[in-house]
């Protein structure tokens, strides 16, 4: 086991893969599609993700910190982490160089059977819809790049490079390497990241990222919810980026198993965007 240094700026990897693909469970199109569709990228909270090691050091790193640190030490380079992770966004795309890989379709919680919508991209087209946000510098705000699949587990594996959030961010637990994961991450409250984002809108209006994570502080729920904009944005465990949607979506591929209401409901929600041309439907086997 060896630890790495490293106070040289976060270098996303670019990936060589053509496309890449967000599958929304057909069960899911009314709750995040909209978003989409209004002109955004919907971004959750990297806290929020269900995977334990989203955000988090590896056990190799949790040794050497305890081998090289004292207790209280410890905990506050760990409360960096867990700060990084509170405060930053993510959105994850599959990345192939044709259709979404079989292993993807089989998942309840991405290709669900085959009852699923895939959104098609890539990383050129991404990274120029959003080029505003895409990081100048090593400390943000938004980072486009190919998740790097570790051993989180493993005391023995190689360390992550130290005092490096971004490099955890991009770090996925490697029971998860069948996603081929390109990510999109927001972080909102590191070096020239709140200057970065202050003055961006979200496409309701309103402010891209809530005013405390700009001061390093947590959101609070607003007095009164609004209908009109969805309550995961509000809370602020979602961030919605405005996006063109026409400039990053070249397809949208409906799973044989999406149902015939769903798909009529989905193709009069993207004529009404204007992008009911970019539809293909799966074929049954």
């Amino acid at each position: 086991m060896r630890i790495k240094r490293a106070w040289s700026k976060f270098e996303p990897m670019v990936p060589s893969s053509r496309y890449a693909w967000h599958f929304i469970r057909s069960n899911k199109i009314d709750h995040k599609l909209p978003a989409f569709l209004v002109g955004g990228l919907w971004l959750s909270r990297l806290n929020m993700f269900k995977d334990p090691w989203e955000g988090k050091l590896p056990n190799a790193n949790l040794g050497l910190l305890n081998k090289w640190m004292g207790p209280e030490d410890t905990e506050a380079v760990l409360a960096q982490y867990e700060k990084a992770a509170a405060t930053g966004y993510a959105c994850c795309w599959h990345l192939s160089d044709s259709h979404p890989d079989p292993a993807m379709w089989t998942k309840s919680n991405l290709g669900n059977k085959h009852d699923s919508i895939v959104l098609r991209s890539s990383y050129d087209l991404l990274r120029a819809a959003l080029g505003s946000l895409v990081a100048k510098s090593g400390d943000g705000p938004l980072h486009i790049g190919e998740v790097q699949y570790r051993d989180h587990p493993d005391p023995e594996a190689d360390s992550l490079p130290e005092f490096q959030t971004l490099e955890v961010a991009f770090s996925v637990n490697k029971e998860h390497s069948y996603q081929k994961e390109l990510r999109v991450f927001l972080t909102t409250t590191w070096g020239a990241a709140a200057e970065a984002l202050a003055s961006k809108t979200n496409p309701w209006e309103g402010p891209l990222v809530p005013p405390e994570l700009i001061h390093g502080k947590m959101p609070t729920a607003p007095a009164e919810l609004r209908d009109s904009i969805p309550k995961p944005v509000q809370l602020g465990e979602a961030i919605v980026p405005t996006i063109t949607p026409r400039a990053f979506i070249d397809q949208i591929l409906v799973g044989y198993r999406v149902n015939h209401q769903r798909r009529d409901k989905l193709m009069a929600m993207l004529q009404k965007a204007g992008l009911d041309d970019r539809v293909e439907i799966e074929l049954a086997p």
